[in-house]
């Protein structure tokens, strides 16, 4: 074992293992001669971050935000501009920058395709215009504008023609001569391959950053996976490491990819910025506290609505979703698939482990989260105590197992989320608490007066309940 943490009664003992044998590389070297010169030492070099990393957690819901993935709501031809100016929903003469203004919505996050050329911060005309135009439009009715960077360098991009094989990522383990790449395509038509920050991509990335926050004044920066150590073997920039047989193996850029987020969190944090991260299932923790709020979703949901799986994995969501152990608050980007996926199976999810979701369909799903936002409005959620179903909740309990009730809790008033996590699951619960009056939130329904009532719900879904003494 190569760490290894023994917890006593007063103290934390960790115990790390550098090697357990004598390394390759100094093998028929002479390591008894203290006179060689072709031993060369090993070096380690590591960090420790404590959690949660920040010392006191932000109010949870401090966005009420709106995220379109274009690739799944905007036709091909299609931009945000002209998405947006349009009308977005059959038969209503609304806009959509009216629509979502209407609905609550304060944090337009816009995906890839407001950039013709992939996470490049070197932008072409037609993109300023475009960029522009939104802004505008979305600043003069109070709606933020977060655009989206993730962690390529496109074939079209300017950097690419001088630097593009010295700051990419090759990711096989194989001899020098022979690594791999990772690559997709978009529209306008390019490849994209992953950026290596430990390459001199990173300047390049955050300079280019900062000038086209200065120039455009948008309101944030949401990265997509820039978080993510990914292995690397390209020589070029620094990375991988050869053996004694010739082989190149990976190595990770963490600590580069902690320099870049720690210099972008400076600038935000100057200039009263959003740092969005979407982790892809990937906690950096030396990054993390350089972010403003964090978002999952695709990593639970894909295993879900797919049906490789029939129940919500409770460990994983506890470790990944509530964020009360990361000290960042978290959303939840949730789905809809018509007839396989519904967009309040996500948000139920979210909701019971904490978070709260974060709709990328501007027709149900947008009216669904805007009568939470309202929802969570009305309740004193600054001065609220979270209690989750599997730790601190003894006020609002559940006859069935397969219905689990997480709550918010203030001031005599109780936001309870009773959440079935079973996709399989149709059936009743009977809620009781030492409260009296038990009304449905969504509805306005009183369901009682004695502190009981029976629930029903059918596969992953949730009934969210406002009790009062």
């Amino acid at each position: 074992t190569a760490f290894e943490i023994e917890n006593n009664e007063n103290e934390l003992i960790l115990r790390i293992r550098f090697f357990d044998r004598t390394p390759d590389y100094w093998l028929d070297k002479g390591v008894n001669d203290r006179f060689s010169r072709d031993v060369k030492p090993i070096q380690y070099r590591f960090g420790m971050q404590v959690t949660p990393v920040k010392t006191s957690e932000k109010r949870l819901f401090t966005e009420k935000n709106f995220h379109v993935d274009c690739f799944c709501k905007i036709p091909r031809e299609m931009m945000y501009d002209e998405y947006f100016s349009g009308n977005v929903i059959d038969g209503n003469e609304e806009i959509g920058f009216d629509r979502i203004k209407r609905l609550g919505v304060d944090t337009l996050y816009i995906h890839e395709k407001w950039n013709d050329i992939q996470n490049s911060p070197v932008i072409t005309e037609e993109t300023a215009k475009r960029l522009k135009f939104i802004i505008e439009e979305c600043h003069k009715r109070g709606i933020k504008v977060v655009p989206y960077f993730g962690y390529e360098i496109a074939t079209v991009s300017p950097f690419f023609k001088k630097y593009g094989d010295m700051c990419i990522i090759r990711e096989e383990k194989k001899r020098i001569s022979g690594n791999a790449l990772w690559s997709w395509y978009r529209f306008p038509y390019q490849r994209d391959l992953r950026a290596c920050l430990n390459s001199d991509f990173l300047d390049y990335f955050y300079e280019g950053l900062v000038a086209l926050h200065k120039r455009f004044g948008f309101d944030g920066f949401y990265f997509d996976s820039t978080n993510a150590p990914h292995q690397c073997t390209n020589t070029e920039h620094g990375c991988g490491w050869c053996d004694k047989d010739g082989y190149i193996h990976p190595t990770y850029q963490n600590f580069k990819i902690r320099e870049f987020f720690k210099k972008i969190y400076s600038y935000a944090d100057e200039n009263d910025l959003i740092i969005n991260m979407h982790s892809c299932g990937v906690y950096n923790m030396a990054c993390v506290g350089f972010c403003t709020s964090l978002w999952e979703g695709e990593t639970v949901q894909n295993k879900l609505l797919n049906g490789l799986v029939k129940r919500v994995p409770e460990n994983l969501m506890r470790a990944m979703f509530s964020a009360r152990d990361l000290g960042v608050p978290m959303y939840t980007l949730c789905y809809s698939r018509e007839g396989v996926w519904e967009y309040q199976s996500g948000a139920a999810i979210a909701l019971l482990y904490g978070s709260i979701p974060k709709p990328v369909d501007i027709a149900g799903p947008l009216e669904y989260t805007s009568k939470l936002w309202k929802i969570f409005d009305e309740f004193p959620l600054e001065k609220a105590q979270w209690l989750s179903y599997y730790g601190g909740n003894d006020d609002v309990l559940s006859d069935n197992d397969e219905v689990k009730v997480s709550i918010y809790k203030a001031d005599g008033r109780i936001l309870a989320i009773c959440c079935s996590v079973n996709s399989e699951f149709d059936g009743d619960a009977v809620i009781s608490t030492p409260y009296k009056n038990i009304k449905d939130a969504l509805t306005g329904d009183l369901l009682s007066e004695s502190g009981n009532c029976t629930i029903h719900i059918t596969g992953i879904g949730c009934k969210i309940l406002e009790i009062t003494e």
